[in-house]
C-alpha cells in the first residue's frame, strides 16, 4: 500500500495512522557541494526516496526530511554547502523524535544519507534512551545496504567499487532519486589517493584543501542513471528485509 505521510495527515486521521504503523521513518540528508556534476541535495534527496520506497512494504509512517546536517571542513569550504553544528543538529533530532514518540509511535527508522549524520543521532538516540526505553531507534546507513559482494559482481564501478562522497555510486542513485539533477556533462574523473598512514594515522580535523581534492571522489563519468536505479533497488530490498526481520524478532507486527 502506499507510504503515508505524516504531513498529510488531517488532526482526524492522526489518531487511526499512528496506531497502524508498526514505527515512523525520518529520512536525513543534507546541503552540501558535491562537484560541478552533482546536486546539492543529493544526500537529501537520497534520503528521502529511500524512506518512500522502504516505507511502502514497511507499512511506515513517513515524515518530512531533514535537508541540513553538519558538514565537514572539506566541504564547508565549497559554495552551496550550508552546515550547522553536531550539537545543534543533536539537538534538534532530540527534539524531533521526542515529539515522533510522544504521537504514540513506539519505533523510528532514521534512514541517513549523510555520513555527518552519524554521530549527531547516536547522541541524540543516547540522550532519549532512558526517557523513552519502551521505544527503539534504528539507523541505516544507506551505502551500507549495497553488499561489497553485489557491487563486485555488477562490476558497475572499477574503483573503490564507486564509493566516496560525490563517487559515481552516490551520484547514479542520486539522480534515479531526482532524474535530471545531475549534469553528467560536466563529470571529470578523479582518482583515489589515499594519504600516508591511512587506517593508522587519520587526519580528524583537516581543514586546508587535500591534493587533488575537487570536492568529490571517484570516477565520475561510471555514473549513470540506469546504474542508480539498480543501486536503488537493490538497497531498498535490503533494507526492508533487514529490518522486517529487526521487527520480527522483537515481535513487533509490520
Amino acid at each position: 500500500m502506499p507510504a503515508t505521510y505524516l504531513a498529510d495527515l488531517s488532526g482526524s486521521r492522526l489518531h487511526d495512522a499512528v496506531l497502524s504503523a508498526p514505527l515512523a521513518i525520518l529520512p536525513l540528508g543534507s546541503i552540501e557541494y558535491h562537484g560541478q556534476h552533482g546536486a546539492l541535495g543529493t544526500d537529501l534527496f537520497l534520503a528521502d526516496d529511500l524512506a518512500r520506497r522502504v516505507g511502502e512494504p514497511l507499512n511506515a509512517l513517513l515524515l518530512p526530511a531533514v535537508p541540513f546536517s553538519h558538514c565537514p571542513p572539506a566541504t564547508r569550504q565549497y559554495n552551496g554547502t550550508i552546515t550547522v553544528s553536531e550539537e545543534t543538529l543533536a539537538r534538534y533530532l532530540e527534539d524531533v523524535i521526542g515529539g515522533v514518540f510522544a504521537l504514540g509511535l513506539r519505533g523510528l527508522l532514521l534512514l541517513n544519507a549523510h555520513d555527518g549524520n552519524i554521530r549527531p543521532a547516536r547522541t541524540a538516540g543516547d540522550r532519549l534512551a532512558e526517557r523513552y526505553p519502551q521505544h527503539f531507534l534504528l539507523l541505516v546507513n544507506w551505502w551500507e545496504a549495497l553488499p561489497g559482494a553485489t557491487l563486485d559482481q555488477l562490476g558497475l564501478f572499477s574503483q573503490n567499487r564507486g564509493h566516496g562522497h560525490g563517487g559515481p555510486l552516490e551520484i547514479a542513485a542520486a539522480d534515479a532519486a531526482r532524474p535530471g539533477t545531475v549534469d553528467w556533462q560536466a563529470a571529470v574523473d578523479l582518482d583515489v589517493i589515499s594519504p600516508p598512514g591511512r587506517g593508522v594515522v587519520q587526519a580528524i580535523n583537516e581543514g586546508r584543501p587535500q591534493p587533488n581534492w575537487q570536492g568529490y571522489h571517484g570516477r565520475a563519468t561510471e555514473g549513470s542513471l540506469e546504474k542508480g536505479q539498480q543501486l536503488l533497488a537493490i538497497a531498498t530490498e535490503q533494507i526492508v528485509t533487514l529490518t522486517q526481520a529487526w521487527l520480527t524478532e522483537l515481535n513487533r507486527p509490520f
